[in-house]
Formats: C-alpha cells, sequence, structure tokens
C-alpha cells in the first residue's frame, strides 16, 4: 500500500482588516475547550465519509469538460462568522501544488481558526491527518473585531491518492464554523477519466505502517524565499524520515555582515518521530538587521545516524522593521489615558527621525482629531488621551535620507463614550442691546462632570476684537440660556465641559449676525493705593477711574474690586457700580497682599489692573525713607522738599515726619539730608 504524504507549505496571502489585527499567535490546541476538540474531531470524520461515499470529481465533472473545470468554491456563515474559499484544482498530479484560498469574516471580538487536512490512499483507506494537535504553529489566534483576513494553504502531494482541506473556526460571541472542502483527487502517470464507481468495500479501521528498505536518516529543508528585507519574515521547511525514532534536530539560524561577522544566532532544538512517515518542522526567523541570512540544520536518529544540511545564503535588504502596540485590548473608554510602546529595527543613521502620531476618527473613518511628535530614539513609550470619537489610530514611523518615509506601524482600536455637544442659536440675526439664546446638549464623556460653563462672545471682526457679554455655570446637561450683546457684527456661544479627570473641552454654536452695534471707544482705567508698606491694622484706600467706553459699568456683578493674599485667597470683594470712587480696607495681618480691580462698561468692554505688592509688617516704618526703597538717602529729601514746595508727589508721611511733628515740612527735609549725608541725627 503506498503511503501519502503530504508537504505542507504555509503562505500568508494579502490581508485586509475592517478593524485592528494582530499578528498571529501561537496557541495549544489542547488548551481549547472540550467541545471546540469535539467539533474538529466530528468534522474530519464527516470528510472520511463524504470521501467513501463517492470519488471525488465524479459528480461535478460530469457535464463539463475537465479543461473547463478551475476548481471549486463555497461559502458557509455562521450568523456573524463567515467563511468563502476556493480550492485552485480537483484532480492533480503527484507533485502539482493545490492551493485552498480562504477569506475569514466576523463581527465581534476575537478570531480563532486552525486548519487541517484528511489524507487517503488510492483505495480511500484513512493513512493520516494533519490536525492542530499535531501541528501547533498551524493554530493561531487573531485579537480584533469586526474584521477580514485571508489566508492560503497550499499541499504538494508526493504519492497518489486523496485529501480534503478542514477548517474549524470560532469568533468571541460564540459562533463557530467547520468547513471541508471536497476531496481532492492525486494521480500518478496518466490523467484519470471521469467516470466509474467507488467500491462499497469496508474499510478497516486498523492501517498498517509503511515499511521502509532503507535503515537511514533523510532530512530535507526548503525556504520560501530566496531574498528578502529587513522586517519580513522567512520560512522554512525542514522533514526527516527515519526508520528509528526518536529524531533529535538542531535548527540554527545565522545572520552575518558583509564582512562575515555574527550579527545574531537563532538556535532551536527538538524532537520528533519520522518511522510513520515523513515529520515535518515548519522554522522561521524575523531578520532586524541587514545582511546574509542561513538556515543549518543538525538530526541524529535513535540509531546515531546522523545528517546535517544548509541552505543557500538568503540575501536581507536594508530596511525599516516597526513594532507598536496599546496597553488597550480591543476597545477602551474616551477620556482615559492609553500607552503606546514602540519600537524600530533596521537602517539607522545620523539622519534618521521617529515620529509618533494619534488620530481620532468617527463612525465614517473621518479623522476628526489628531496629535503628532517626534521622538528622541527608536524606542520609547508615550501617552495619549482620546477625547472623541469612535475609533482610536496609534502610528509609528520613520523618516530618512536614504530611505525617505519609511511606512509606519499602525495600531487600532475602538473607543466608547465619546463625548459630543450641540449648541444651536435662538435666531440668526439680532440687534444691539437685544437678547439671544442658546440651547444646548451634552452626552457622554466621563460623567458626572466637574463643571459646565456657558458664555456668550460678540466679535467686531473689522477691528478683530471679541467681547465677552454673557456667562453662566450651569448643571444639566440639555438646556437654554441667554444674554444680551452690544458690540460687534457677529455673535455665537461656548460650551466649556470639564470632565471629572480636570480636563477641558469647548464646543462653540453657529455665527448670528448682529446689527446696530454703536461706535464707542475703548475703556481706560488709572488706578493707585496710598501706600504700600503699612503697620498691622492700618487702612489701605484705593483710587480708581475709568474714562472712555460707554460711560457706564455694567451693573450685573461684571464690575468688581477684591483684595487678595499673595496664594490668591479673596480677603474681601464688593461690586462697583460707579465709573470712578475711592475704596478701603484695613489689614491686620502681616503679609502680602494686593487689589485687583474688574470694570465692565456697559457695552461689555472689561479692563483689568492689579496694584503693586502691599506689604504689612511690624518694621514697615523707616523713619525718613520717604519713598520707601529701604534707606535713607539724599533722594528722600529731595522728595520731601518737593511735597513741601507743594509738588504731586508720592511719599510715606509717616517715614517723612522724622520729628514727629504730626505734618511734613523743611525741618524734616534738612534732618533726612544729614541722615543721608551721613550724619546720625534722626532716632
Amino acid at each position: 500500500m503506498l503511503c501519502f504524504i503530504l508537504v505542507l507549505a504555509l503562505a500568508i496571502s494579502g490581508l485586509t482588516a475592517m478593524a485592528d489585527s494582530n499578528p498571529d499567535q501561537v496557541v495549544n490546541f489542547s488548551d481549547q475547550p472540550a467541545d471546540y476538540r469535539a467539533l474538529y474531531a466530528a468534522e474530519m470524520a464527516s470528510a472520511l465519509a463524504n470521501a467513501r461515499a463517492r470519488a471525488p470529481g465524479q459528480s461535478q465533472l460530469s457535464a463539463v469538460a475537465r479543461g473547463d473545470f478551475s476548481g471549486y468554491q463555497g461559502s458557509k456563515a455562521d450568523n456573524s462568522l463567515k467563511v468563502d474559499y476556493k480550492v485552485t484544482d480537483s484532480v492533480v498530479a503527484v507533485g502539482e501544488k493545490v492551493t485552498c484560498y480562504i477569506t475569514m469574516t466576523w463581527d465581534y471580538g476575537q478570531l480563532t481558526y486552525s486548519y487541517g487536512g484528511l489524507v487517503l490512499n488510492g483505495d480511500f483507506e484513512e493513512v493520516g491527518e494533519l490536525t492542530p494537535k499535531d501541528n501547533p504553529p498551524t493554530f493561531v489566534t487573531t485579537e480584533s473585531g469586526p474584521g477580514r483576513i485571508g489566508r492560503a494553504f497550499s499541499f504538494t502531494p508526493t504519492s497518489a491518492g486523496y485529501f480534503n482541506f478542514l477548517f474549524i473556526l470560532e469568533e468571541g460571541n460564540g459562533n463557530k464554523l467547520a468547513l471541508t472542502t471536497p476531496t481532492v483527487q492525486v494521480y500518478e502517470g496518466e490523467e484519470p477519466s471521469y467516470s466509474g464507481a467507488v467500491t462499497d468495500e469496508v474499510i478497516p479501521d486498523d492501517i498498517p505502517k509503511p515499511d521502509y528498505e532503507q535503515n537511514r536518516l533523510g532530512v530535507f529543508v526548503s525556504t520560501d524565499r530566496q531574498s528578502t528585507k529587513v522586517g519580513t519574515e522567512v520560512a522554512a521547511i525542514a522533514s526527516f524520515t527515519t526508520k528509528h525514532d526518536p529524531v533529535q534536530y538542531m535548527a540554527t539560524w545565522t545572520l552575518e555582515d558583509s564582512s562575515g561577522n555574527v550579527l545574531d544566532v537563532k538556535t532551536t532544538n527538538g524532537e520528533v518521530n519520522a518511522s510513520a512517515g515523513k515529520a515535518e518542522v515548519q522554522l522561521t526567523y524575523l531578520p532586524l538587521q541587514q545582511g546574509d541570512l542561513q538556515l543549518v540544520i543538525t538530526a541524529t536518529d535513535g540509531y546515531d545516524n546522523a545528517a546535517t544540511i544548509n541552505t543557500p545564503w538568503i540575501d536581507v535588504a536594508d530596511g525599516f522593521y516597526f513594532t507598536a502596540r496599546l496597553n488597550r485590548i480591543s476597545a477602551m473608554m474616551a477620556g482615559e489615558a492609553v500607552t503606546a510602546t514602540y519600537e524600530a529595527f533596521g537602517h539607522s543613521c545620523p539622519s534618521t527621525a521617529y515620529y509618533v502620531g494619534w488620530e481620532c476618527y468617527d463612525a465614517e473613518g473621518n479623522t476628526i482629531s489628531t496629535d503628532a511628535q517626534t521622538v528622541p530614539g527608536s524606542a520609547g513609550k508615550v501617552t495619549y488621551t482620546p477625547r472623541q470619537g469612535q475609533g482610536l489610530e496609534f502610528y509609528f514611523g520613520a523618516t530618512c535620507e536614504h530611505i525617505g518615509n519609511a511606512q509606519p506601524c499602525l495600531v487600532q482600536i475602538a473607543l466608547i463614550g465619546a463625548i459630543e455637544a450641540e449648541l444651536n442659536l435662538t435666531a440668526t440675526t439680532v440687534q444691539s442691546g437685544q437678547p439671544i439664546g442658546v440651547n444646548y446638549t451634552l452626552d457622554g464623556g466621563l460623567t458626572p462632570y466637574q463643571r459646565l460653563v456657558v458664555r456668550g462672545y460678540s466679535k467686531d471682526t473689522a477691528r478683530n476684537k471679541t467681547y465677552q457679554f454673557f456667562e453662566q455655570t450651569v448643571t444639566e446637561a440639555e438646556g437654554a440660556v441667554s444674554g444680551t450683546p452690544y458690540l460687534g457684527n457677529e455673535v455665537y456661544f461656548e460650551l466649556e465641559v470639564v470632565e471629572r479627570d480636570g480636563v477641558s473641552t469647548t464646543w462653540t454654536s453657529p455665527k448670528a449676525t448682529m446689527t446696530g452695534s454703536p461706535m464707542v471707544t475703548e475703556p481706560t482705567l488709572t488706578a493707585s493705593v496710598s501706600q504700600t508698606r503699612v503697620l498691622p491694622g492700618e487702612q489701605v484706600s484705593l483710587d480708581y477711574k475709568m474714562t472712555g467706553g460707554s460711560g457706564t459699568l455694567n451693573k450685573s456683578g461684571a464690575s468688581y474690586l477684591q483684595w487678595k493674599n499673595e496664594d490668591g485667597t479673596i480677603l474681601e470683594k464688593k461690586t462697583l457700580t460707579r465709573v470712578s470712587g475711592t475704596e478701603s480696607i484695613t489689614l491686620t495681618e502681616e503679609g502680602t497682599f494686593f487689589a485687583e480691580l474688574v470694570l465692565t462698561d456697559g457695552y461689555n468692554q472689561r479692563i483689568t489692573w492689579t496694584s503693586e505688592p502691599i506689604v504689612v509688617s511690624k518694621d514697615a516704618y523707616l523713619p525718613g525713607d520717604a519713598n520707601e526703597d529701604g534707606s535713607v538717602t539724599v533722594a528722600d529729601a529731595l522728595l520731601v522738599m518737593q511735597y513741601t514746595a507743594g509738588w504731586s508727589v508720592s511719599l510715606n508721611k509717616v517715614n517723612a515726619d522724622v520729628n514727629a511733628s504730626g505734618g511734613v515740612d523743611v525741618q524734616d527735609a534738612i534732618l533726612i539730608f544729614r541722615q543721608g549725608a551721613g550724619e546720625d541725627v534722626i532716632r
């Protein structure tokens, strides 16, 4: 009985992702749930029963000529999981490769899939099967959803017989599919005819193992490419035959530079049993540097037969290879931070510049926000907090004068709960001095919100000047407010949302046209405090005057005076209703204080002023220091003389009255002059 042996060569076809598609990861078949393994066994049994029921290809070819037939194709679906396949031929010669192209589409979570095959001899006796349990690299998982991927699986038969391709799939929502292709016939010699019937004899369950005629160890190796570039994986199939198990092997990938210096070595040790047929091992290597690559396999069997085989050198061309991953899986909440880890390998020169970026996009794939930056090295971490959209993409790439802009690495993730807001004006035109309102709605984000503020603005586009005419803190995520603008020719509102993590986002309404705006000047403000160094309990007064503008103050609380200490704490606040006046405060505690004045005229033109530091101290006075510069000099005497002559000058009267007469006169100036000249006359 001929033994039917297949050489499996897995070739990954083009991959098209509807969402993020991470690299395939090897998963142990034995770790899968029992119902999953049972599904695989049941599908394998079904494939055998179908193959024995009739000669493959006969019913399909009864009405058409062999030359018009191009293979099998079909489709199968289970709710959100769908599989389409096509087999390139139905009847092939020994040594002729047959490929099954399969496209998998799913809607939920991760996709898990495995493939195998059922091997029959010319009498439809089962002589073997290729299963995930026997071939761990053929069982993979892809973290993604929804998604779409394509794969190609090829078999090259070495003797006459039959085989079926078989696939098992499961997606994250629990939907499963088992798919067996029609049986492919393998012939040797003359192409078979397409008539006749299949024997109905009972096939025994126990199939004898083939008897090898030679007592030797065979090692064969083939690679999927003769050249590659940095970042493109090389795959090899190592085949072993022997009469004496086990076969122990060592596979070594060696990457060297042009001078023969070793850049990298990867070694894999393993053991297989090959006495029942050809045992195959898949070996891969991902080059991360430019150079020359070779695979060397050394093997010994249980009879101490030994063999070594080297592949031809594979040229690895220069290039970049990027990796990137996020610390989130599948989806994340908008408003929460995500960290990306990235690293580049391969080409490097002084002109190489690395960059990272984030893009948020909506349900239609339109980019709605971006954040890009250059990074100092080829590896690192960056953190980003997305606020809007339904998807997030992180990319990492490089530019170089030799290679140009290298294709960046992309990682995508879904966003959930992005904040959305809408503002609609109650009118498209408004008269100056008349109220206008806005309706607002807010949804999503990190609720409850920390603060919601609606502000109204009018703008004079000719002067490029903006006036704030309204501000109100609101508590509801939906409502309506209104205000009265005066100046400019455009009106709009803004909604500022401060989320619970302190991040602020602002939405702007459409603009309305304003007419009848008055022609006014901008207001000016003059102000001063009576003294800047005082004793505790002493009074400080403030004089102010606003000129220009509307000539009146906004009396809605938009004009005020507040006294603050140096850390910003407000000691006293008073609403102002007049354009000029005098205000005072008694400061009882030592420290540094400020007066802050905010005046808003009747047209919502605002102007502010902050005083110099006011120092309150028990040592606030220095007799003779009329100008309060901290020392007594001739300049203080000159200032006192100007004051006594009637000049409009500012001085510290307490410091200037050195003779304690109750007033400032020429005698004080003389004493200060003598003190400044070096005499000790002031006590």
